[in-house]
């Protein structure tokens, strides 16, 4: 469980430094190009890296329509209308204040799984995603400023 948790804040630590490098890219590249050239970039990595782990060189794995449709699923989501969202907002906003706007996310996902997948979150989970939605209303009390 330990290595979960180190993967998991080691994931986090990535998307926190994604947000400046993103905050960059949006100010000189058109979010399409973007968008574009890190899925380019994702699967020139990915695929070999993929391949190598699974030590199956020639054969590739059968996946279920309904497996399918949500991977589809999570690429429209979780991919390209989360990018496209990210560096639209960065575009008028600071890297930091897109940080902790991101830093909301685990608040958004425990409403998300108690909602549509129905997961039973403890009390103390409630009050967790509460001061998460809680902390950031108090960071963002008025309208944003451009910098």
């Amino acid at each position: 469980m330990l290595l979960a948790y180190v993967q998991l804040g080691g994931a986090m630590a990535l998307v926190g430094a994604n947000v400046g490098v993103a905050k960059l890219l949006a100010e000189a590249l058109p979010i399409p190009l973007i968008a574009c050239l890190r899925c380019l970039l994702a699967c020139l990595v990915l695929w070999p890296l993929a391949r190598a782990m699974e030590g199956q060189a020639g054969r590739l794995v059968r996946v279920g329509p309904t497996a399918l449709r949500n991977l589809a699923l999570q690429a429209l989501f979780g991919t390209v209308l989360y990018n496209a969202g990210l560096l639209a907002g960065l575009r008028h906003t600071t890297a930091l204040e897109g940080g902790l706007v991101l830093a909301t996310l685990p608040a958004v996902v425990a409403l998300g799984s108690a909602l549509w997948l129905r997961e039973r979150l403890a009390p103390r989970q409630w009050v967790a995603a509460g001061l998460a939605a809680g902390g950031h209303g108090c960071d963002h009390p008025g309208p944003a400023r451009r910098r």
